[in-house]
């Protein structure tokens, strides 16, 4: 079942969001604590996002802002050494818009679960999976990370630094 349609259906289970054709998943915990509640929604952030490549890539990178109550999500994915952005993995707009959707409400579920737990708020996560090896890390901020430039251009000039890295 595509990510389109699992969306349209509005189904809140990330387990059923990954297809099997071939897509890498990332063990998920049971959600009994903050620690495994805010893992859950990170390893869904990156699942969305191994769907969309169809598992077709060597690494996913996920840029997610929670900074002056709004919220932002996007990535990028690495192929060889090719740097791609969502357009140039999926061609279909409805996909990306429903998938920076997804990942945008799960930064909402984020914050309700940092509040639940009386735990600060990241303004600004990055993370980092590869898909070859199956590691994965997360570069979280909690200051201020907006003050100066939007959450876009934040996310634009990493892409920027990662292509110069990869180029």
């Amino acid at each position: 079942m595509s990510l389109f349609n699992l969306f349209k259906k509005k189904t809140s289970s990330r387990e059923n969001i990954v297809d099997q054709q071939n897509v890498p998943t990332i063990e998920k915990t049971t959600g009994t604590c903050f620690e495994d509640e805010f893992s859950d929604i990170q390893t869904g952030l990156i699942s969305l996002c191994m769907e969309v490549a169809e598992g077709k890539v060597d690494k996913v990178y996920g840029y997610c802002s929670i900074e002056n109550k709004g919220y932002m999500f996007n990535a990028f994915f690495q192929k060889g050494e090719r740097i791609l952005t969502l357009n140039e993995i999926e061609n279909d707009t409805e996909t990306v818009w429903e998938l920076l959707k997804l990942g945008t409400d799960d930064l909402i579920k984020l914050e309700a679960v940092c509040q639940k737990y009386d735990k600060p708020t990241p303004t600004e996560i990055r993370l980092y999976y590869d898909a070859v090896s199956g590691k994965f890390h997360a570069h979280i901020k909690y200051e201020p990370v907006c003050e100066d430039q939007s959450s876009g251009e934040v996310f634009s000039q990493w892409l920027d630094e990662m292509r110069e890295k990869c180029g």
